[in-house]
């Protein structure tokens, strides 16, 4: 699933640094994979995982006062993995002060990671990362 919001306008950098360690130990916890891009004005996070596994989080995610106008860009099932490995990434799509996270990644490194993403999906997320 891929999916957009709008963030509030008290969502900070450290904020979404606090949300990629939180997310980390629950997605690792659920065999969930994520990435989540943060624009100017946007977020935009892929999830994967068994489908009752993405759909609860999800649900948790559409409970968080941090973001709003939630809406749902892409859903549908593969057989693999677009993620190389489980718990989240982050990347801002803008400048940022550097942070020192293991799953923090660069627009640049975010944009090579990218291409190894094929189809609607990859073509979704280079939509953001340009």
């Amino acid at each position: 699933m891929i999916y957009t919001s709008l963030p509030d306008s008290g969502l900070s950098e450290d904020s979404l640094v606090d949300i990629l360690k939180d997310a980390q130990i629950y997605n690792i916890k659920h065999g969930i994979s994520g990435f989540l891009v943060s624009t100017n004005d946007k977020l935009i996070q892929l999830i994967e995982g068994k489908k009752e596994d993405v759909t609860k989080l999800f649900d948790i995610i559409s409970n968080d006062q941090r973001h709003h106008d939630i809406v749902i860009a892409y859903e549908g099932y593969s057989e693999n993995r677009c993620m190389p490995f489980l718990g989240m990434g982050l990347c801002f799509n803008y400048l940022v002060r550097h942070l020192d996270h293991r799953f923090y990644f660069t627009k640049n490194q975010a944009k090579d990671f990218n291409g190894l993403i094929e189809g609607n999906i990859g073509q979704l997320f280079k939509s953001y990362l340009s």
